[in-house]
């Protein structure tokens, strides 16, 4: 029996852009801006930058960017740092 992440991930992975509604693309974008504007105020405080000084220490594969940073690291520690820096000021 399929579990409903498998069902949704196979969903998602037979996705292709050409599917969505311009509404949906043009949401999406503004989302995306809203989460980069957001991470990058957060990105200058404290908290922020004790994420980012932890991750670095941990070393890995350099495959994923911190927002408002140089610094590349595993994808998993990006999304943690980046998510940090996103929702540091709550102005999201």
């Amino acid at each position: 029996m399929t579990v409903y992440s498998e069902k949704l991930a196979s969903y998602v992975l037979g996705l292709t852009f050409d599917r969505f509604d311009e509404s949906v693309i043009d949401r999406s974008k503004e989302l995306i801006l809203d989460f980069l504007g957001s991470a990058v105020a957060g990105s200058t405080v404290s908290s922020s930058q004790m994420i980012i000084e932890t991750i670095s220490r941990w070393g890995g594969i350099e495959e994923s960017t911190i927002v408002n940073n140089n610094k590349k690291v595993p994808s998993l520690n990006a999304a943690l740092a980046n998510g940090t820096m996103g929702h540091a000021l709550e102005v999201d």
